[in-house]
């Protein structure tokens, strides 16, 4: 297995490819390809935040099988990243001329529908397709994808807290029905069902048409944003439909006082104090390699030598 034949440009040994076991678990040559073209897509994110300046840092899975693995978890698959909002808008900006093909920065702001609340960046070379969202032949990017998460500050008064959190969520659950009926649409079904579904998906764009998109996804983030000036202590990331402490609500300092340590074959930063907050999220036994549902995907349908495109046309 040679890396060159995949659309990376990151380098690893040639041992990397091979299956193995880890933790009584069974990495096959398919997935260790797709670790790889995630491990391309994370150097690309750190080399530009390092460009500019732009703090970022391991979450969720990717920082529990940073402390755990030195790498992957090897039930996962995927990379989770995060930074405040301020590194996150600053990304955000520079992204369009940072990141070329086959690299792709997706945002609610490029690509309609997509619904991921967050950033990715993606490899147009290549393919990861929801399984819950294989049937419904999406048109925006779908190569394989690493995430990149915004957190936002918080307030310690928790009434408080959950009156915000009701608002964003009631703002996002419009965002996912305009966005259902208009941009996610596909005319999938044939014969008299798809007609109607075409009828249906006519009415509802000139309905739903009336909303301004960008300004309404805009709305929620400045909800999410409102206390962005007050440097409170606490942040969050705000977009996903739950409860915010469920998310990992964790100091600021959890973003700005960093070391990195080995993920793989690179070296990644995650917060100083990566082992406290590991320990809050999945408890004092988080050095055990259970195969935690947090930790576990497997509904996307991967494809490391082919684009997106080929499927969705």
């Amino acid at each position: 297995m040679h890396v060159d034949k995949l659309p990376v440009k990151i380098k690893l040994p040639d041992q990397f490819f091979h299956e193995e076991i880890r933790c009584g678990h069974t990495v096959s040559k398919q997935m260790k390809e797709v670790w790889a073209v995630e491990l391309d897509l994370l150097s690309e994110v750190l080399r530009v935040c390092k460009k500019h300046g732009i703090g970022i840092s391991a979450v969720q899975g990717t920082l529990l099988g940073a402390v755990r693995h030195k790498g992957f978890i090897p039930w996962d698959d995927d990379i989770d990243m995060g930074m405040l909002r301020e590194d996150y808008e600053k990304l955000c900006e520079v992204a369009p001329s940072e990141f070329k093909e086959p690299y792709f920065f997706q945002t609610e702001y490029t690509d309609h529908g997509s619904l991921r609340g967050h950033a990715q960046l993606r490899n147009s070379e290549t393919t990861a397709i929801l399984m819950t969202e294989k049937q419904r032949f999406l048109q925006f990017n779908q190569g394989i994808f690493i995430d990149i998460f915004p957190f936002d500050y918080v307030v310690k008064d928790k009434a408080k807290r959950l009156k915000e959190q009701k608002h964003i969520i009631r703002l996002k659950k419009m965002i996912y029905i305009i966005a259902y009926f208009t941009d996610q649409y596909h005319p999938v079904h044939k014969g008299i069902k798809g007609i109607a579904f075409g009828v249906l998906h006519m009415i509802f764009s000139i309905f739903l048409g009336r909303f301004n998109y960008d300004k309404l996804y805009q709305k929620m983030e400045d909800c999410c944003k409102k206390h962005r000036h007050e440097q409170l202590e606490y942040v969050s990331f705000l977009e996903q439909l739950q409860k915010w402490d469920c998310v990992g609500k964790r100091p600021r300092s959890f973003f700005t006082d960093l070391k990195k340590i080995r993920f793989e074959s690179i070296r990644i930063p995650v917060a100083r104090q990566s082992v406290k907050l590991v320990k809050r999220i999945y408890g004092e036994n988080y050095m055990e390699p259970l195969q935690d549902k947090r930790t576990m995907h497997g509904e996307v349908y991967f494809d490391t030598r082919n684009s997106y495109v080929n499927y969705i046309r």
